[in-house]
C-alpha cells in the first residue's frame, strides 16, 4: 500500500511536470502567435505591393497615354507606315494603334482595315496589308 506521503510527492511532481508542460506549450502558442502575426504582416505587404504593382502596370497600359494618343486611326497608321517603311497587315497595325493609346472598337483590326481601306493616303498590298500611297507632285508640294 502506497503511503500518504509517498501519494502526495507522486501527486505534486506530476503537478510539476504537467505545469511544466503547460508553461512550454504556453511559449509555443506564443510563439505560434507572433509567427501568425508576422505572417499577416508579411501578407499584407505583398497585397500592397501587389495592388502597387498592378495599378503600375494598368498605368502603363492605360490608352489614354501612348504614342498615338489623339491622332485618328489614319492618322496613327500613316505614322506607323512611316516607321515601319514596309507594308503592314490590318492585325499588326490595330495591335501597334491599341499599344500606343489609339482607343478601337471590340474588333480593332476590322476597324483599322475599314479606315484604310476608305483612305486615299493607303493602298492594299495584299490580303489585309497595306502601305502608304505613293505621293504625286501636289501633295509633295503641300508637305
Amino acid at each position: 500500500m502506497i503511503e500518504s506521503n509517498d501519494l502526495e510527492a507522486q501527486l505534486l511532481k506530476q503537478i510539476e511536470e504537467c505545469r511544466g508542460e503547460l508553461a512550454a506549450a504556453e511559449k509555443t502558442v506564443a510563439d505560434a502567435q507572433i509567427r501568425v502575426k508576422n505572417l499577416e504582416d508579411d501578407l499584407n505587404s505583398f497585397i500592397t505591393a501587389l495592388e502597387t504593382f498592378r495599378r503600375r502596370v494598368n498605368k502603363a497600359a492605360s490608352p489614354s497615354e501612348g504614342r498615338f494618343r489623339g491622332l485618328t486611326i489614319a492618322e496613327a497608321a500613316e505614322a506607323l507606315l512611316r516607321e515601319a517603311g514596309r507594308p503592314l497587315k490590318a492585325k499588326e497595325i490595330s495591335e501597334a494603334l491599341t499599344a500606343g493609346g489609339v482607343r478601337l472598337a471590340k474588333t480593332p483590326y476590322i476597324q483599322v482595315h475599314g479606315a484604310l481601306s476608305n483612305n486615299h493616303r493607303f493602298v492594299r498590298k495584299g490580303k489585309a496589308e497595306f502601305a502608304l500611297a505613293p505621293m504625286d507632285s501636289e501633295d509633295e508640294r503641300s508637305l
